[in-house]
Parts: C-alpha cells; sequence; structure tokens
C-alpha cells in the first residue's frame, strides 16, 4: 500500500492527499514524543515548521528498502492524532 501524508498520513489509495491546517497540530508537539527511530520524520517535521508553510506531502516510497519503517512511523503519527487521514 502507497503511503502519502500532509505532514505525515498514511493513505490507501495511491495519490491520496490530506488536507488542513497541519502546521497548527505539528505545533503542538505530539510528534516529539512517538518512537520515529530509523525515520526522517521528526526531522522532516521540524523542516516543515521552519518552512511556514500550512501543511507538506509526506510519502513513503514503496519502492524503498526500508518501506515498512517509514509507513509504521506514518501510521505512529497519524495514531497519535497528529495528522488525520482522508
Amino acid at each position: 500500500m502507497p503511503a502519502c501524508a500532509t505532514t505525515g498520513v498514511a493513505c490507501s489509495k495511491p495519490n491520496q492527499k490530506a488536507t488542513g491546517d497541519y502546521q497548527q497540530k505539528a505545533l503542538q508537539g505530539k510528534w516529539r514524543e512517538i518512537d520515529l527511530s530509523g525515520t526522517p520524520w521528526k526531522i522532516a517535521i521540524e523542516l516543515f515548521l521552519n518552512s511556514g508553510a500550512k501543511d507538506e506531502v509526506f510519502i513513503a516510497p514503496k519502492h524503498n528498502p526500508r518501506y515498512r519503517v517509514l509507513l509504521d512511523g506514518l501510521w505512529r503519527l497519524r495514531d497519535k492524532g497528529v495528522f488525520e487521514e482522508t
């Protein structure tokens, strides 16, 4: 299953995107409590917050050898309520 994210949402369909003001959710800092070891998501969220953008798309590329780890990180972010699936 491909994964896409507007700042961290695992999606069930290719090219599916989540929308909304994710900057406010990211600023709350819940993502800092999540074990995202082996993923780039903490750095990506910090870069997103520093960019001033309202949302961002993160993708776990299916062809990446670490796809499962990347996808699990996105799911942990979603399950913690940092991001919501559409």
